[in-house]
């Protein structure tokens, strides 16, 4: 589940890779529950979604139900208070329901002991208090199909903007205008395997109105300089004229600031 070409953007972003979904519909919405684990308790957590929970998405998936399912972990540790993420994304409300009602079946399937053993279980792998809820939609989304997977490192560079009062249309418009001509190619490539950009649906501290997220995924690091080198080579084809007047753009639309962060996949699975 989690973070552009105009010059102004190759220039603030550094030139941040971004992820798409090509089955992923433009309206598709993405719940991301936010963990802290215990100290040393990490596996066990992610060791209970496999047994209990991962059944249950890579049959979501297999039938429709859902476009994708992630857990990923910081690979950058930039102070946030979580240690894990995970992610599903559906086509929208009444998928997301279906979801709830399989979970609920899988859990009433079970005997009460071993529900109990996992609530427990549950209950000393986490940090009281700590679970925390984003929901996204997902406004541009495009990835290479790729099946249930479920293992196999992946990394997901997320960068977080602000847009100004009013502007998160011309937001996306630039992205779209600017960034995502050069990650569709670096999608067809391979060098991407997704990208996107995301606005939240349930606004909050973590994400106030005006918030989008620009995000991109590959699947080893040495990636990133590939997607960088792109982006680079975009802004250097345009004059200096031209770049001028993307950072005044970027300027107008966007709040002074951003967020960087990158996760590393540890599972997922995508149609």
């Amino acid at each position: 589940m989690r973070r552009l070409v105009v010059a102004a953007l190759l220039v603030s972003i550094g030139l941040i890779p971004v992820v798409a979904s090509a089955q992923s519909a433009p309206s598709a919405i993405t719940i991301v529950s936010l963990f802290k684990a215990q100290p040393g308790k990490g596996d066990t957590l992610v060791d209970l979604f496999k047994k209990y929970d991962k059944p249950v998405v890579d049959k979501l998936l297999a039938d429709g139900t859902i476009v994708d399912w992630g857990i990923g972990v910081p690979y950058i540790h930039t102070g946030s208070d979580w240690t894990h993420a995970f992610w599903i994304t559906a086509a929208d409300w009444a998928h997301h329901a279906m979801v709830d009602k399989a979970f609920e079946a899988s859990e009433k399937a079970r005997k009460e002991d071993e529900n109990k053993k996992i609530d427990e279980a549950l209950r000393a792998a986490l940090v009281p208090d700590t679970h925390r809820d984003l929901v996204f939609r997902n406004v541009v989304a495009h990835s290479a199909p790729r099946g249930t997977g479920g293992s196999g490192k992946a990394y997901l560079w997320l960068a977080d903007y602000q847009a100004k009062p009013g502007k998160d249309d011309e937001a996306v418009g630039i992205y779209r205008s600017a960034i995502e001509p050069v990650f569709a190619k670096l999608l067809a490539d391979g060098t991407l395997r997704s990208y996107g950009v995301q606005v939240p649906v349930v606004h909050s501290e973590i994400t106030p109105v005006g918030s989008l997220s620009f995000w991109y995924e590959v699947g080893d690091l040495a990636d990133l300089d590939k997607v960088q080198g792109a982006l680079r080579a975009a802004r250097e084809s345009r004059s200096r004229e031209q770049n001028a007047a993307a950072e005044l753009l970027f300027d107008q639309v966007f709040a002074a600031g951003h967020h960087d962060s990158i996760v590393e996949i540890q599972m997922s699975g995508s149609k």
